[in-house]
């Protein structure tokens, strides 16, 4: 994400020397926002990925009505 802050930041001093118009500071900010979304996209997948193994794997819990009575 680094890349991208300093690609939002380029293009705000390219906008403010008059070097851009801010439509092109407008589409930067966007592509960024639209990483960050993918990332999060991503990482949401893997989890859920890691709980389906480990549901695969025998894994979970149980719940009252299944639970043994206590002793």
């Amino acid at each position: 994400m680094d890349v991208l802050d300093r690609a939002i930041d380029v293009s705000n001093t390219l906008f403010q020397a008059a070097r851009a118009d801010y439509s092109e500071v407008l589409l930067v900010r966007r592509e960024s926002l639209d990483a960050q979304t993918e990332l999060i996209e991503t990482k949401k997948r893997l989890l859920l990925a890691t709980v389906d193994l480990y549901v695969a794997l025998g894994g979970g819990w149980r719940g009252d009505e299944e639970s043994p009575a206590p002793s």
